[in-house]
């Protein structure tokens, strides 16, 4: 039997196709459980700062992000597969260094800026990460760009309708919001 040059083309296109699904989904299953780990934390975060003096906010956050980040660490390893071993070029790795590099510019931003109103802290890291997610979102993952434009629309909806409750706020959307387009990721 002769296979045509279009029928070659045709079967290593369907090749490229499944085995970019496959990393697709194997992406989402490491990412979901990453989002609602960091959907726990956002929970625990905000709902700190709503009870704490914005002088301390910074000692609420620094403990639970280096615990979030530790076990994002963790859950990475855990979930990479002896193929995707050698390759650090995963849509995973790649969102895991956007969210180191969105941590140094919001550090950045925060020394250089001084203080801040309270609401604008409160945004920026959840503005920039609901960013990341879009970034990610379109590097064939298109979940994440609805996760993070949910994230946008309700920081940005929580600002101007809720500021007095502001970090109630993003503690309940944010954090559960995030916790549960990590579901529907992992789900996928």
């Amino acid at each position: 039997m002769v296979i045509s040059r279009e029928e070659a083309s045709a079967a290593l296109s369907a090749i490229d196709q499944t085995t970019g699904r496959s990393q697709t989904l194997r992406a989402y299953g490491a990412a979901g459980p990453i989002a609602m780990l960091w959907g726990v934390i956002w929970v625990l975060g905000y709902g700190a700062m709503a009870m704490t003096p914005d002088y301390r906010w910074a000692w609420v956050w620094l403990p639970l992000d280096l615990v979030g980040f530790a076990a994002t660490m963790w859950l990475v390893q855990r979930s990479r597969s002896a193929a995707a071993r050698s390759s650090c070029a995963s849509p995973l790795w790649k969102g895991i260094v956007a969210a180191i590099a969105i941590t140094a510019v919001i550090t950045a931003i925060y020394a250089m800026a001084g203080p801040l109103p309270a609401g604008l802290y409160m945004a920026l890291p959840a503005l920039l990460a609901g960013l990341a997610y879009i970034v990610l979102g379109l590097m064939r993952m298109t979940r994440f760009i609805w996760v993070g434009a949910a994230i946008i629309a309700a920081t940005v909806a929580g600002f101007f309708l809720f500021p007095s409750s502001y970090a109630l706020w993003m503690a309940a959307v944010g954090g559960i919001g995030l916790g549960l387009g990590g579901f529907w990721i992992w789900r996928a």
